[in-house]
């Protein structure tokens, strides 16, 4: 059986390094390189992402494709890209949805999500535990091709920066399509608990999920998830 064919959904904006330390992180701890695709979606007026030297240093990676576009936030450059891939990238099992403030921990990382999908299919979202959040909250996304194509999103296009991996969760308990590990293969860098230091982008998107999302999440919840589903006919 060949092994399932992974997609790293990696979004990044203005950081640089950080950006290059996550891809360090993808490849240096992935067991099977050749079964893994990195979708990587910048901003077209990044100029610390979008310049030649950084283009040529992203192409010694293997397996990777790099879109420049136009984002109106954090969850629409997430969301962006996935209608345009090119055939060997969209042909993916299960997607992983990375950030550049997040990094694999543990070598194999790859070969720990298969082993769950395999136990599983692919309309499962898969949580790992988050040692911050203690396991009350996974926030990094990973689901099989078959939960993504049931919504057809990573995360739903109405939230901005937060509170919609809490939904995603919501719906995936509902569903009976949850599944927690217990264990951890990454570790989310937030400067909410102290990993890295606040900038200026990291305040907007906070006061922004609290002032904007937070509301928006609260309103489907009181609503209830049943409600919310219906649009997917589910």
């Amino acid at each position: 059986m060949q092994p399932l064919k992974l997609l790293v959904n990696y979004t990044t904006r203005g950081r640089k390094d950080r950006f290059f330390d996550g891809m360090e992180s993808i490849y240096n701890n992935c067991a099977k390189p050749e079964h893994m695709r990195v979708l990587i979606s910048c901003d077209l007026d990044d100029t610390e992402m979008n310049n030649p030297d950084v283009v040529k240093r992203i192409a010694e990676y293997q397996n990777t494709y790099l879109i420049f576009g136009t984002s109106t936030g954090k969850i629409n450059a997430i969301n962006r890209d996935l209608d345009i891939l090119p055939d060997d990238f969209a042909d993916y099992d299960v997607l992983v949805n990375f950030s550049d403030d997040q990094r694999f921990m543990v070598w194999g990382w790859d070969e720990y999500i298969r082993t769950d999908f395999n136990q599983l299919d692919l309309s499962y979202y898969v949580a790992y535990l988050d040692t911050d959040t203690g396991g009350s909250l996974s926030t990094m996304f990973i689901a099989g091709k078959d939960w993504i194509n049931m919504f057809g999103w990573i995360y739903d296009p109405q939230f901005f920066s937060l509170f919609c991996d809490n939904l995603v969760e919501d719906c995936a308990k509902y569903l009976g399509k949850y599944h927690y590990t217990g264990y951890t293969i990454y570790q989310h860098l937030l400067p909410a608990f102290g990993h890295l230091p606040e900038d200026k982008m990291w305040r907007e998107q906070q006061e922004l999920g609290y002032s904007v999302d937070m509301v928006t999440y609260n309103q489907i919840i009181a609503k209830g998830i049943p409600e919310y589903l219906k649009q997917f006919n589910l």
